[in-house]
């Protein structure tokens, strides 16, 4: 952040003109649902380019991917341990779902690529379920990381996993 503001002193001090103004957002939330940068969209903030701080190896991009980050919770049936046959365990039905994942789109995903922002991504987060060690577990999340590449849409990113649920369902 003190780079970016020093960058920003620096250009207004040389005298530079620019073809409009700079507008500096240090928004919250960035790690997790991004609620600064919705903020600042919802207001109605907006601006013809942006540099955003990300990491890059000291290189420099003009493309940054989408970000989409998923959530599906797969629900099975809660059962007694002792009588687990009569259970759906919904860790097992996740487990099959991350199989069925990387075996038909994760191989897909990550073939896409962007010459200005790299490959599309993928990256499972966090998984959780169950209540109890004792217990088939109920319920199961499992939470994706989705960077997506022009070409891709939010539309076109869910519907992939759908696509692949919806087959698992039958």
């Amino acid at each position: 952040l003190a780079s970016m503001i020093i960058a920003m002193a620096a250009v207004k001090r040389s005298g530079i003109k620019l073809k409009g103004d700079i507008l500096f957002t240090a928004v919250v939330g960035e790690e997790g649902e991004s609620d600064g940068t919705e903020y600042f969209v919802v207001k109605g903030g907006q601006a013809d380019g942006a540099i955003v701080g990300e990491p890059s190896d000291y290189g420099y991009s003009i493309g940054h991917r989408g970000l989409e980050t998923l959530e599906i919770k797969v629900e099975g049936t809660t059962m007694h341990g002792g009588q687990a046959l009569k259970g759906i365990n919904a860790i097992k039905m996740a487990a099959r779902l991350i199989n069925r994942i990387e075996e038909e789109l994760f191989p897909k995903i990550i073939e896409r690529d962007n010459e200005y922002m790299g490959p599309a991504l993928m990256n499972y987060g966090k998984i959780f379920g169950g209540d109890q060690v004792c217990t088939v577990a109920g319920e199961c999340t499992i939470q994706l990381d989705r960077r997506y590449i022009p070409g891709e849409t939010v539309e076109s990113v869910i519907g992939e996993y759908q696509a692949i649920i919806d087959k698992l369902h039958e």
